[in-house]
């Protein structure tokens, strides 16, 4: 059984389903022969970005200006191709998987979605907040205060407190930790200082 693999990851804007999509990507170029990535957060979006992968494709009939005629296109070219990955980023309409995706093929489809719809045979892995303690642990190893190796029980109570206070106030998103512990290894500020930044001026800091 061919089955066309999907897999969604699921989850409220902000938690970190497209970044998790962007690791994925980047780690497989070995994996796959052909990989693309296509924002599907719109129809008119989705629909910009397939006529212009067809045409780059050289793909005959893209003369066709017609939405579903490109659809149909990219549909037929990866039901003809081998180890391919598919990421559809933001979907908003699971009926556009349809109209792109083969029944079966020799792919995989990756989607980012907030929607809690699944697909058949989709597998659904929703992407959470993270909890105070896991999250605080990987607070101090983005921001190069404790080595990968080293545990949560290892840093100074003070440190621990200070980056579990941060934890909560980002609300344990995973996305926000990890721009937070890039921000503080980037300019060696203190997590106390961080803190204090970021309640006076929190959409500046995050858009950084």
């Amino acid at each position: 059984n061919n089955q066309t693999p999907i897999l969604i990851l699921n989850g409220l804007g902000g938690i970190g389903k497209t970044q998790i999509a962007r690791e994925y990507f980047k780690r497989t170029s070995e994996r796959y022969q052909i990989r693309l990535w296509l924002n599907a957060s719109s129809r008119d979006i989705l629909s910009a970005e397939v006529s212009m992968l067809t045409e780059k494709l050289g793909l005959s009939g893209t003369e066709d200006k017609k939405e579903q005629n490109h659809f149909t296109l990219l549909k037929d070219w990866l039901k003809e191709q081998k180890l391919w990955l598919l990421v559809l980023d933001h979907l908003s309409d699971m009926e556009l998987l349809k109209e792109i995706v083969p029944i079966e093929c020799q792919g995989h489809v990756l989607l980012t979605t907030r929607t809690r719809e699944g697909e058949d045979p989709a597998s659904v892995l929703s992407i959470e907040r993270m909890s105070s303690e896991a999250g605080t642990l990987f607070l101090l190893h983005r921001a190069g205060m404790l080595t990968r190796e080293e545990a949560l029980e290892e840093a100074p109570t003070d440190l621990t407190k200070q980056a579990k206070e941060i934890v909560q106030v980002l609300d344990g998103f995973p996305l926000a930790i990890d721009q937070a512990g890039a921000y503080i290894e980037e300019t060696r500020c203190s997590l106390e200082n961080y803190l204090s930044l970021y309640q006076r001026g929190k959409s500046e800091l995050l858009g950084r």
